[in-house]
């Protein structure tokens, strides 16, 4: 996957009914894939210090999964430091409200995936927290890294999607199922209140059915 750190801005138009000159914009950073060099890792430090800067900078910041590459992961790599430093290269120097979702190159994939997976739980759940925003974000019982939240009438939400490896089928297909649940579940409470909704996730949601060769 293409390494990727994109502004963006998200016009959202007035219903029918209200006043076609009236309008709102959520400015937020997306990224992932990376960083899998210390180059890509100065790049973003250098990129969240200067949006922290600008007069209108991002709402928040989401990083889509893969926190290192493939190849470290498979090799075993990475250890629970490569954690905290994801942690800290997010949260230093940045008080805009960050999430995170996880990647298969930080989980499944892992050479040792239960432990990355604790690792991740440990350093990067409720990633936020460091810098808390002004809405409120809630988390799937069943899922606690699946979050969603609302701001200017938009829904966000974020679920466990990943690629790569499939160690238990069943596991996957559950997963996916309990991602579906909480879509339901969030759309159903908010739909009265929205007028648009982004959905985060790691992997491609087309043709991902369990596969042993991925």
């Amino acid at each position: 996957m293409t390494r990727l750190s994109l502004l963006l801005s998200l016009l959202l138009l007035p219903s029918s009914g209200a006043s076609q000159t009236n309008h709102t914009t959520i400015t937020f950073t997306a990224m992932g894939c990376g960083p899998y060099t210390p180059e890509d890792a100065a790049a973003i430090r250098f990129y969240i210090q200067r949006e922290n800067k600008r007069p209108n900078r991002s709402e928040f910041i989401i990083h889509l999964g893969d926190i290192n590459s493939g190849k470290a992961a498979r090799e075993g790599k990475t250890n629970e430091q490569t954690y905290i430093d994801i942690r800290d290269l997010l949260t230093d120097s940045n008080t805009i409200p960050t999430y995170i979702v996880v990647g298969d190159n930080e989980w499944n994939d892992h050479k040792t995936p239960d432990k990355a997976w604790s690792w991740w739980n440990r350093h990067l759940l409720k990633l936020e927290d460091v810098h808390p925003p002004s809405w409120p974000t809630e988390r799937q019982a069943v899922r606690r890294e699946n979050f969603s939240f609302t701001h200017k009438a938009v829904l966000f939400i974020g679920i466990n999607l990943v690629g790569g490896k499939v160690h238990d089928s069943e596991e996957w297909q559950k997963r996916f199922e309990q991602n579906n649940d909480w879509i339901e579940a969030q759309f159903e409470k908010h739909s009265p209140s929205i007028h648009a909704a982004v959905l985060f996730f790691q992997a491609n949601p087309v043709g991902q059915g369990p596969s042993k060769d991925r």
